[in-house]
């Protein structure tokens, strides 16, 4: 489902099954591209306020682009979340020259926390986006986030077990370790990057996956709330997968949705399926993908590998003759 056809059928409080795959109108997604881009070749965070034009039907981002620091960007949501147009917001993490080209940091505990404090005022909803490296994370609320106070739980920090990496490395190596803070004041990002690659391998990796498991956690924790994640392009369509939601039903998109793509809607046919026609099906939930978007799923192995990563349930997809 594209965002802009999500967000107008949730203004019309219609209810319908939380999407596994959404993509970003293409329009929004120029802008989020460039401006990721030139965050992460500023070492800067920038962001900004997401608004409904209703005329247009469609998402706008706040013309003034707004530029922080390297680790935060002062987006003054408080204030914007009374604007009758607001709907979110958009930032970027730049880690690309902090940590290297494959890595990719989704929303911190802080972003959590401000998206529930920043609720919009006037929507039922809040759309809230961050993109990191090459992939992009969008978190929807169809209503207002928990507590902040569970959000920032001890559990769920963004450096649970990234911390220990750097504390005990400091108790080792005491000048070496607070040196750390030389390369960022300075802006001496290869320098940065070349010390963890030689003395912390794992940071960065470990920091990564403990952001993920964060985000999932919080996802399940909020009713209402569905977290996803994609690959951001350039030229081609992006397309987000569901992640993490908190379902009241799981079965219910099923029995919807039958034998129909997940996605799309698509619907199988006749044509048997085959190497230029791969319907995929998943044998732990039922869920059924088009040569679509079965393609783009994520998880395949070998490069002659047919299978893929259910978004539903994670099993392994199979090709299937007929649906």
């Amino acid at each position: 489902m594209d965002l802009n056809e999500y967000v107008a059928a949730l203004l019309k409080q219609q209810l319908i099954p939380t999407p596994l795959y959404i993509q970003i109108p293409p329009d929004l997604c120029q802008v989020l591209y460039k401006t990721k881009e030139e965050s992460e070749e500023a070492v800067r965070e920038m962001g900004y306020y997401l608004t409904w034009n209703e005329d247009r039907a469609k998402i706008e981002v706040f013309p003034e682009k707004i530029v922080g620091d390297h680790n935060s960007v002062p987006l003054e949501s408080s204030k914007a979340k009374t604007w009758a147009t607001y709907i979110g917001d958009f930032h970027v993490h730049p880690y690309k020259k902090k940590y290297g080209e494959k890595h990719a940091i989704g929303p911190s505990s802080q972003d959590w926390e401000g998206w529930h404090n920043d609720f919009p005022i006037h929507k039922d909803f809040s759309i809230n986006i961050v993109a990191s490296g090459h992939k992009l994370f969008l978190a929807i609320f169809t209503q207002k986030p928990i507590n902040a106070a569970l959000i920032v739980d001890p559990l769920l920090l963004d450096v649970q077990n990234a911390a220990p990496i750097i504390q005990n490395f400091n108790n080792d190596n005491r000048q070496l370790g607070n040196n750390l803070a030389i390369f960022t004041q300075g802006g001496d990002w290869d320098s940065l990057r070349n010390f963890y690659n030689t003395h912390l391998p794992q940071f960065a990796s470990t920091h990564q996956q403990d952001v993920s498991d964060m985000n999932n956690a919080i996802a399940r924790l909020n009713y209402g709330c569905a977290f996803y994640e994609g690959q951001l392009n350039h030229r081609e369509i992006t397309s987000v997968w569901l992640k993490e939601a908190n379902w009241e039903a799981p079965t219910a998109l099923m029995a919807l949705t039958k034998d129909k793509c997940v996605a799309c809607g698509a619907v199988h046919r006749w044509m048997l399926s085959s190497p230029f026609n791969a319907w995929h099906k998943c044998p732990g939930c039922g869920a059924v993908y088009c040569p679509k978007h079965g393609k783009i799923l994520e998880g395949k192995g070998q490069w002659h590998d047919r299978t893929r990563k259910c978004v539903r349930c994670g099993e392994r997809t199979t090709l299937v003759l007929t649906v």
